[in-house]
């Protein structure tokens, strides 16, 4: 089933801040840093490599009334800080991740801006712990703080090397011959382009969504794919082609709809 437009806004030049909660992403002998390489190769290809072109090239036939979502990002779009005040944070929950955010987004040597092209991704370090609300039912999700006449998005992304989220998130990759820490990249990046486009394409839960109201990323969530570039994605719906798909370089810019008479 196609995706339809519901009337609100998207991300036309989404800018994207990468939070590393905790110094364990840069512990030498512990599987961060291999697994932080692979999510930031994801984000760093959307502007830098052909395949992640070609990738952010499907959504840019998703709209607003104030125009559509940019086919490039520019590498100044894409920027990460890793928050050393804890080895992991502990007691993880909802307003925990709204909080860290909001944060590490005002610290003034960042020149981060909460606005709603503005996508706070914010990764807790191996080691963390989570309140129960967090069970291990889902890997990743985006929401958004609506404040007076605007809003900004975050998201959150588990390092699936541990429980809660190990036995429900590795099983998304396929990848036979990848070891246990390769398998947690492949999937945290998969999770990344997963939440990074359905931010883009419909962050205020009120753009694009089919008739079910699955998301772009919702309605291909099947495993992981390398693209040419070496990053893990997960196929998106284009359509374009009418089909989960990793590139489409030039969507028409055009829709129709056909409505019972």
């Amino acid at each position: 089933m196609p995706l339809r437009y519901y009337g609100g806004p998207v991300q036309h030049e989404p800018e994207v801040h990468v939070i590393f909660w905790g110094r364990n992403w840069n512990q030498p002998t512990g599987p961060g840093p291999q697994v932080r390489e692979e999510v930031m190769r994801f984000f760093h290809g959307l502007s830098n490599s052909q395949s992640g072109k070609a990738f952010q090239g499907i959504l840019t036939q998703y709209f607003d009334e104030s125009g559509r979502v940019t086919p490039t990002l520019e590498p100044e779009q894409i920027t990460s800080f890793t928050d050393e005040a804890v080895p992991a944070p502990s007691g993880v929950n909802d307003a925990g991740l709204q909080q860290e955010a909001r944060t590490i987004a005002e610290n003034p040597s960042n020149g981060w801006i909460l606005g709603p092209n503005a996508q706070f991704v914010v990764i807790p370090a191996p080691g963390a712990t989570f309140q129960p609300s967090f069970s291990g039912s889902f890997c990743a999700y985006h929401s958004l703080v609506q404040e007076h006449a605007t809003y900004w998005t975050y998201t959150f992304l588990s390092y699936n090397g541990e429980e809660p989220f190990e036995r429900g998130c590795l099983s998304y990759d396929q990848d036979i011959h990848a070891g246990h820490t390769e398998k947690a990249g492949h999937v945290l990046s998969m999770d990344a382009a997963h939440e990074y486009a359905e931010s883009v394409t419909d962050p205020a839960f009120s753009a694009w969504l089919d008739v079910g109201a699955y998301e772009i990323g919702d309605i291909c969530s099947s495993g992981d794919d390398q693209l040419a570039n070496g990053s893990w994605v997960q196929g998106l719906w284009d359509d374009h082609q009418s089909a989960c798909s990793l590139e489409d370089n030039g969507p028409p810019h055009v829709l129709g709809l056909t409505e019972p008479a």
